[in-house]
């Protein structure tokens, strides 16, 4: 018997997150059925949210206070710059 650990990292509302899921479902069942002793295999999944922003904030910001601590003062200003 086999154990795979898997921590898997989804995001919820993501169509290619959902495929992906069942594209690994799939996977684990051929396992079973094409590996010897696969069927004793057990399969450990860990789920986690996929988080796009991981600054936490305990009270609210503007928006440009958020780029200057994700990007930095210079990469604003920059990105301000016309064409």
């Amino acid at each position: 018997m086999t154990a795979f650990n898997v921590p898997t990292i989804l995001d919820a509302v993501c169509p290619f997150g959902y495929l992906g899921r069942a594209r690994f479902e799939r996977a684990i069942t051929f396992h079973r059925k094409t590996v010897p002793g696969g069927s004793s295999s057990t399969f450990n999944i860990r789920w986690h949210a996929y988080r796009l922003d991981i600054i936490q904030l305990t009270e609210s910001a503007l928006v440009t206070d958020i780029a200057v601590l994700e990007f930095g003062a210079d990469r604003l200003t920059s990105k301000r710059a016309p064409g």
